[in-house]
C-alpha cells in the first residue's frame, strides 16, 4: 500500500523487515498477536493512516464502514495526537485540512460505539509531530471483551479537559511566535514553508507579506497550494543567492533545531525562530 509516498505493509511480518522503507503494522504494536493462524477465515487488515481527521461526519462514515468489513477484521488507525499537541505546543497541527482532533480515549470510545474491541492504543512523538496509534478488531454481534487501556507514551500521559487550559497554552505559543520575529524586517526571508506554515500565520495574525519569499527544503512544496500565504515559495537552492547578512526566519518552530545549524553552516548569522 502506497499512500502519498508512505509504504505500509498490511500483513504481519518479522519485526525487522529487509525493506526498511516499508512500515509494517506489527512494528507499531510490538506486544500484539493477531493470531491469524487460529482464525477459520483469515481476517482483513484495514489501514486508516491519517484519514479520520479529514472526515467531517464520522457517524455517517462508520455506519457505512462497518457494513463493508467482516467480523474479526482488524483496523489499524493513526491520527494526530491531541494530548501530545497540547503537551508540546504543536499548534501547527491545527490545519485547514483537519476537521477532527482526537485524544486516545476519544478514539477508543468511538470505535467501541461501533462494536470494535481495542487491541492496543498508545501515543508517540515522531520527528516533529505526535501521533496516536490504535489497533482494533471488529467483534460485531460477539461478546465485547473489556480490557484495560494500555497507554505507552514516550512523554507520559497528558490530558486537557477544558477550553481554558487550551486557550492559555495557545496564547503562550502565539506570544512566543511574535517575540521571535526579526527586529528589522528589511531583506527578510522565511525558511521551511510547508502545509503547517499557514496555520502558524493564522496564529501570528499575519500572512507574512513582509517576508520577501520562503524557501523550502522539499522541491515539491514550491508548487503546493498554500492558503493564506503571501510570499512566493522558492526552492532551497535559491538560498545560495541571498546575501549572508539577510534576516532569515524559520517559519516552523519544530524544525529550528535541524534547520538552524544548516543555515549557520551556509554563513547566515541573523536567524530568528520560535521555540516550541
Amino acid at each position: 500500500m502506497d499512500i502519498e509516498g508512505q509504504k505500509i505493509g498490511v500483513d504481519p511480518v518479522p519485526r525487522d523487515p529487509e525493506d526498511a522503507e516499508i512500515l509494517f503494522v506489527n512494528a507499531f504494536f510490538e506486544n500484539s498477536n493477531l493470531d491469524l493462524a487460529s482464525q477459520d477465515n483469515t481476517p482483513n487488515l484495514i489501514c486508516l493512516d491519517n484519514v479520520l481527521e479529514h472526515i467531517e461526519n464520522l457517524t455517517d462514515f462508520f455506519e457505512k464502514f462497518v457494513k463493508l468489513i467482516q467480523v474479526n477484521d482488524y483496523v489499524y488507525v493513526c491520527v494526530p495526537s491531541f494530548e501530545l499537541m497540547l503537551q508540546n505546543r504543536n499548534f501547527e497541527e491545527i490545519s485547514h485540512e483537519h476537521t477532527q482532533y482526537f485524544g486516545l480515549r476519544a478514539m477508543s470510545d468511538l470505535f467501541s460505539r461501533f462494536e470494535f474491541k481495542e487491541i492496543e492504543s498508545y501515543s508517540k512523538f515522531i520527528a516533529t509531530r505526535g501521533y496516536n496509534f490504535h489497533l482494533f478488531q471488529n467483534v460485531r454481534n460477539s461478546e465485547l471483551h473489556s480490557s484495560q487501556m494500555r497507554f505507552k507514551s514516550e512523554h507520559g500521559s497528558f490530558g486537557v479537559s477544558n477550553a481554558m487550559s487550551f486557550s492559555n497554552e495557545l496564547e503562550i505559543f502565539k506570544d512566543n511566535l511574535r517575540r521571535t520575529l526579526p527586529p528589522s524586517l528589511e531583506n527578510t526571508w522565511g525558511v521551511c514553508a510547508s502545509e503547517i506554515t499557514p496555520a502558524l500565520c493564522y496564529f501570528m495574525g499575519t500572512n507574512l507579506e513582509e517576508i520577501e519569499g520562503i524557501f523550502d527544503t522539499t522541491s515539491t512544496k514550491e508548487y503546493k497550494f498554500m492558503p493564506g500565504l503571501a510570499p512566493q515559495i522558492l526552492p532551497w537552492e535559491n538560498l545560495n543567492h541571498v546575501q549572508k547578512d539577510s534576516a532569515l526566519y524559520i517559519t516552523v518552530p519544530q524544525l529550528s533545531s535541524v534547520v538552524k545549524p544548516k543555515l549557520s553552516k551556509l554563513g547566515f548569522i541573523n536567524i530568528s525562530f520560535a521555540e516550541k
